[in-house]
């Protein structure tokens, strides 16, 4: 469940085990709203009557993030990259640390430049604060 009464879970932007990237949607995208359409006639279960929910980001909010672990800022990315494979519309969001994409589930470890240790898990959860807090969530009619 990404939204218990009208509000939105920090699991909304949770990696499952061995993802790269968080689907998201562009809606400057010609198609957005024929892929939303699309994807909830087989996806029923993220479909309310004739209306969806959203959390509705920015990219360049997102590209511009800066996480911080303990007092060092991290030299991580965290951006948005087109996936058009079955949706033209379709994007991912990508945390990387020294350009590796970060999975979901990843025992990995990490050291700062001062030599502290941060586990990938760590970093994704500091990743998911900050998404939560840029996001809005919308309520929206198919079209």
């Amino acid at each position: 469940m990404w939204v218990v009464d009208d509000v939105l879970q920090l699991n909304a932007f949770s990696l499952n085990d061995g993802e790269t990237y968080l689907s998201v949607n562009r809606s400057a995208v010609e198609s957005y709203n024929a892929d939303i359409s699309d994807f909830l006639s087989k996806h029923l279960q993220y479909k309310t009557n004739n209306n969806y929910k959203c959390a509705v980001l920015n990219v360049s909010d997102i590209n511009q993030l800066n996480i911080l672990l303990g007092a060092e800022t991290a030299s991580l990315s965290v951006e948005v990259e087109p996936r058009a494979s079955h949706y033209k519309s379709h994007a991912g969001i990508f945390t990387r640390i020294d350009g590796k994409n970060i999975k979901g589930g990843s025992s990995d470890i990490f050291e700062t430049e001062s030599g502290q240790v941060v586990s990938a898990d760590a970093v994704l959860q500091k990743v998911r604060m900050h998404l939560m807090r840029l996001s809005k969530l919308t309520i929206n009619q198919l079209r």
